[in-house]
């Protein structure tokens, strides 16, 4: 996952299903939704140190 494209394909598919999974299961966040906007923001800190 080193290509910049990679990253920012890997994101949106996190934040398509983070999505779906908010809108579905209301207030509370699952463990696995809770796992994945982690590693959402871990790409971005990536994508970010990359620019720099």
């Amino acid at each position: 996952m080193s290509d910049r494209g990679t990253l920012i394909h890997k994101m949106h598919q996190l934040q398509k299903r983070v999505t779906r999974a908010l809108k579905n299961e209301g207030e509370k966040i699952s463990l696995k939704t809770q796992i994945r906007l982690n590693r959402i923001k871990k790409i971005q800190e990536k994508l970010r140190a990359r620019k720099l």
